[in-house]
């Protein structure tokens, strides 16, 4: 597995997955970091997130921070006023469209900060939860059917958030390719 290879690694805590199934990803995959940032920026912002970004070390302490149940309904980092260090319980997701031909729109996104430290340190893979949305027809119209989104659905392509380029999803690596995630319960 890429992420065993080489060290430092972003912290990915149980509540980070927890959370992850919570908000419906039904696929873990580790993405290249250079692609993770093309398909969520534009060439400017690319190199705003890459100056803003803190250090690998800081993001794995607000995860480790976030990680204790007392710091669960606090999202992403920060400090109250008490100026007590907030922890970070959202791991970076890709929520995608998928339309009928197999690719992927990214819609929305949450990571760029944590992929430019790792971009910073030298790591070329990054772990993204995928939220996936199917298109209508996706699955059948059938009476109190459970459809569950799992890595046979994963996208082939995607077209980046604002460049509306088309990358190739071939390096993507599945980690957890069935989270159980209903994406529609229907009934009738």
């Amino acid at each position: 597995m890429i992420s065993e290879a080489k060290k430092p690694w972003l912290r990915l805590t149980p509540t980070m997955k927890r959370v992850a199934k919570d908000n419906k990803a039904q696929i873990i995959v580790e993405i290249p970091v250079v692609q993770f940032l093309e398909i969520t920026t534009t060439p400017e912002m690319f190199r705003e997130i890459l100056d803003q970004a803190h250090t690998l070390q800081k993001y794995n302490r607000w995860a480790k921070i976030g990680d204790d149940d007392d710091f669960y309904q606090h999202v992403n980092k920060g400090r109250n006023a008490d100026n007590k260090e907030y922890g970070s319980i959202i791991m970076p997701f890709l929520k995608i469209y998928l339309d009928k031909n197999g690719i992927g729109q990214i819609k929305g996104h949450e990571g760029r900060h944590r992929a430019a430290a790792l971009l910073k340190s030298g790591q070329e893979y990054m772990p993204v939860a995928l939220m996936i949305t199917p298109y209508d027809g996706m699955f059948p119209n059938v009476y109190n059917d459970i459809y569950m989104i799992t890595s046979e659905h994963m996208p082939n392509y995607v077209v980046g958030q604002y460049d509306k380029n088309i990358y190739a999803t071939d390096k993507w690596k599945v980690i957890d390719g069935d989270m159980q995630s209903v994406v529609r319960n229907r009934m009738l």
